[in-house]
């Protein structure tokens, strides 16, 4: 379900239109999160850590009003939930493949679902679907890098509005697991603000460990 926003109610009008024609009208964020326990986790229960942090990282969007919102053709709407896209490397290969997650009530069951549904026999390089191509935000990952920033593919400049995640190569440093995390969202649809209150809400969520 998708909505179109009354703009002349909409507390972000003016700043909408004062992007909706920037050429690159991006806020990209990237830092260290403390994945510790939540890998902890992953490996006490056997399933896909990757999966594991898609689910909180697509939980915590969904608790946020800015990231429902999207831009068609130069109008503002908004969905009513987020869904994660992830791309995939199969065991074995060189290419990857993209998997639209389906949605379940808790991380263990989202990662084990998922990540089997990610190894089915599949050449799908776009899982979305016409009706489904504005409520995703799309993950990727490339763990073989501690990266220090990272800027996501976007195919149409300004047009593209969906938000992106990506991870990185997690590294212990002491006691603690750290992990590259990227999050690139559209400037009309939210503010710094915005983006910083995902990052404490997501690493409040990491740190308190009752997943």
């Amino acid at each position: 379900m998708i909505e179109k926003i009354d703009v002349t109610t909409w507390d972000r009008a003016a700043h909408f239109n004062s992007y909706v024609d920037a050429q690159f009208p991006y806020i990209i964020v990237g830092k260290d999160l403390d994945v510790t326990k939540i890998y902890q986790f992953a490996r006490e229960n056997g399933v896909s850590f990757t999966y594991c942090m898609i689910y909180a990282a697509t939980k915590i969007a969904n608790e946020i009003k800015h990231f429902y919102y999207r831009m068609i053709e130069k109008e503002p709407y908004r969905i009513d939930k987020n869904v994660a896209v992830t791309t995939h490397l199969k065991k074995g290969a060189e290419n990857f493949s993209m998997v639209r997650c389906d949605d379940y009530d808790s991380m263990l069951e989202f990662a084990k679902k998922n990540r089997e549904k990610a190894e089915l026999p599949t050449d799908d390089m776009d899982p979305r679907g016409a009706e489904f191509e504005n409520d995703i935000i799309s993950f990727s990952s490339i763990p073989w890098i501690r990266y220090t920033h990272f800027i996501r593919t976007i195919k149409t400049l300004g047009v593209d509005t969906n938000p992106k995640i990506t991870f990185g190569k997690y590294e212990w440093e002491g006691d603690k697991l750290m992990m590259p995390f990227t999050l690139q969202v559209h400037h009309g649809l939210m503010d710094g603000l915005h983006v910083g209150r995902y990052f404490i809400r997501l690493e409040e969520y990491l740190d308190a460990g009752e997943f």
